[in-house]
């Protein structure tokens, strides 16, 4: 049985997946994290939205033109108020996961991880 806070979960992150690999809305992408948000890189912690701004811009500029279209999930999981995807985009990034931590409707927490092609 799934609970009320669950499906909001679910809600937040089919949001958040929308806004990065459907159209790329910055905005509407940070709007999805709480403003004191902590993402965690292999290379870099970024704290608030602001440093999380910051990446993003960073890792859609770099971003190659179609690999959002590319982008699958290959499996993911909730629970009340975590979610984890194991996502690819071949042939840019064979490999992705990504851990979240939901309060209050928001991303408090995200791990994110890749192994990028060169």
């Amino acid at each position: 049985m799934q609970t009320q806070l669950q499906n909001q979960t679910k809600a937040m992150l089919a949001s958040y997946i929308q806004a990065l690999a459907g159209n790329q809305d910055l905005d509407t992408l940070l709007n999805n994290y709480n403003d004191n948000a902590v993402f965690y890189t292999p290379d870099s912690v970024y704290r608030g939205i602001s440093e999380i701004r910051t990446f993003f811009n960073s890792f859609l500029k770099t971003m190659p033109e179609d690999m959002h279209k590319a982008f699958h999930i290959m499996w993911q999981e909730t629970t009340a108020e975590t979610a984890h995807v194991v996502w690819k985009a071949d042939p840019f990034i064979p490999l992705g996961t990504d851990t979240f931590v939901f309060r209050d409707g928001k991303i408090s927490v995200q791990t994110f991880s890749t192994h990028i092609v060169a």
